[in-house]
């Protein structure tokens, strides 16, 4: 799939740049040509004004050059190829040779003057592709012909130029799409990779406890004729299985729910020292039961702009696993400061230490310090917790090493 998502993304930069391309060059290939059809035609006008002025009997009616030239004709013109050949055609139909510098046959001058005669005012004609201008007045008409070989060769020159410069820019941009791709798709590879490790954590700890109560079953099946006290343990299984799918399925709703943007959250004023004072002392009772004391320093009449629920469960999840990680007979710190337009919650406790390197994926989901899984958990409540931070703008941080334990902070700003 990712394969697929970059060679599509390739694909997709590669069309636009060669169709942007492809429109600049074809404009500019097209107004190079019209621009030298323009000075050829230009050049054959030119070229009949100079003729007719050196003619001592200029043929009648033929109108003026525009703009009109100031000084001799001579004087004015600049030539920017050699023109072959200018006739004059009178009434009759005769043809009277004014020049003929590419020394064409009789029968063939014929041929191109009547081909010339029966076009436009300007055009290609004959099969030396000659372009001609012609002047008309109610007796005779001049034509001034000239090669269009130049014409032809600057527009090959362009097409080769253009070709080659599209040829250079599409290697040029496959390059950088490439690298583009593989900056723009290693998110949503590192995505995707999440995702199914998440499906591959969540189907083991969904499996585990399916085969026990399957296998309880079994034995349950199997054992007809004996009571239900004599098999209880195989019931007492079964419930606790039943009881750990039950919470790992309620933790995925959870966090779906906490992922979901679709109902804004709703923001009230709390003292949140009375709610982080409530909380302890419900948690007191689970500490006592690992002998842990729960130390605090919490600021008093503390007020921010939050929603609650979102609060109150990341202050839940970080409470449940400072208990759950830290050794018996150990302090938990708990402290809360106000400072400046700041609110910073932490928790601290002499539990496992976080590797460094996983101290920034530790908020993701079926991640856990605990690699080998020894402590009973699911690796989802710091998700969750991070989830939550995220939704009402907190800051969610970790610090972990041997002197001094593992430390959980909790930053929101005051509105």
């Amino acid at each position: 799939m990712i394969k697929r998502l970059k060679r599509n993304f390739i694909i997709i930069n590669m069309t636009i740049v060669a169709v942007f391309l492809l429109t600049i060059f074809t404009v500019f290939i097209g107004t190079s040509y019209q621009s030298h059809i323009r000075s050829t035609e230009q050049f054959l006008a030119q070229a009949l004004d100079k003729k007719r002025a050196d003619m001592p009997n200029p043929p009648e009616g033929l109108p003026d050059a525009e703009p009109p030239y100031e000084g001799k004709p001579s004087d004015k013109l600049e030539l920017p190829f050699a023109y072959a050949l200018i006739v004059a055609v009178n009434q009759s139909g005769e043809i009277e040779v004014l020049e003929n510098g590419a020394n064409i046959e009789a029968d063939e001058l014929e041929k191109l003057v009547m081909e010339a005669l029966n076009g436009q005012e300007s055009g290609f004609t004959g099969s030396n592709m000659l372009m001609y201008k012609k002047r008309s007045s109610f007796d005779s008409t001049m034509l001034a012909f000239t090669s269009s070989e130049p014409i032809f060769n600057t527009l090959r020159s362009s097409i080769l130029t253009s070709v080659v410069l599209f040829i250079s820019g599409m290697l040029l941009m496959f390059f950088i799409a490439e690298r583009l791709a593989n900056y723009s798709i290693k998110p949503i590879e590192q995505a995707w990779k999440k995702q199914q490790l998440f499906v591959a954590d969540a189907s083991h700890d969904l499996k585990t406890p399916l085969t026990i109560i399957l296998a309880n079953n079994d034995i349950l099946k199997s054992h007809t004729g004996s009571t239900i006290s004599e098999e209880m343990k195989w019931i007492e299984s079964t419930q606790i299985e039943a009881e750990r799918m039950k919470e790992l399925t309620e933790k995925l709703l959870d966090l779906a729910k906490s992922d979901s943007e679709e109902a804004p959250i709703e923001l009230s004023s709390i003292n949140i020292s009375e709610v982080i004072g409530s909380l302890i002392l419900q948690y007191e009772a689970v500490a006592f039961e690992k002998e842990i004391t729960l130390l605090h320093n919490i600021e008093k009449e503390a007020f921010i702009t939050t929603n609650k629920a979102c609060f109150v469960g990341i202050l839940q999840v970080l409470l449940d696993n400072a208990i759950k990680y830290s050794p018996i007979k150990e302090n938990i710190s708990i402290s809360l400061s106000a400072i400046g337009k700041r609110i910073t919650f932490s928790i601290n406790n002499k539990g496992p230490v976080i590797p460094e390197d996983m101290q920034q994926s530790i908020f993701e989901r079926f991640v856990r310090g605990d690699k080998a899984r020894s402590t009973k958990g699911y690796g989802l409540g710091l998700a969750i917790a991070k989830s939550l931070s995220d939704k009402i703008n907190g800051q969610l941080s970790v610090k972990s090493n041997e002197s001094d334990g593992t430390t959980f902070t909790l930053t929101i700003k005051k509105k």
